[in-house]
């Protein structure tokens, strides 16, 4: 069964870049292939570099994006408070805010 990992196809192609280097009498026979293969892998191990760059990127990014969203939750909360806090808790207007209405008094 054919190990699909980064690691386990580089070490098996690496192995049969060498395995053919060792054997001259076979280069004739695959060297346009053996060509393309060792480009392919130089290309290969470039993407994955920046794939891990990019990995760095995206968790900083995440890590900027949650606190951003931490900072406008909070902020949100504390204009609705005041918002709740200058109408009064059982205001109409506080729908426009977002914010349910106790309801009001009920007569017996």
């Amino acid at each position: 069964m054919p190990d699909r990992s980064f690691a386990g196809g580089l070490k098996t192609w690496t192995d049969l870049i060498t395995a053919c280097r060792q054997n001259p009498e076979l280069l004739a026979y695959a060297a346009p292939e053996l060509r393309a293969l060792e480009q392919t892998l130089a290309d290969l191990q470039a993407a994955k570099s920046r794939q891990v760059l990019l990995g760095a990127e995206k968790q900083k990014a995440t890590a900027q994006h949650l606190a951003l969203h931490q900072k406008a939750t909070d902020l949100a909360f504390q204009i609705r408070s005041g918002v709740k806090a200058f109408l009064g808790p059982r205001n109409e207007r506080l729908a426009e805010f977002n914010i349910r209405p106790l309801p009001g008094h009920r007569r017996r």
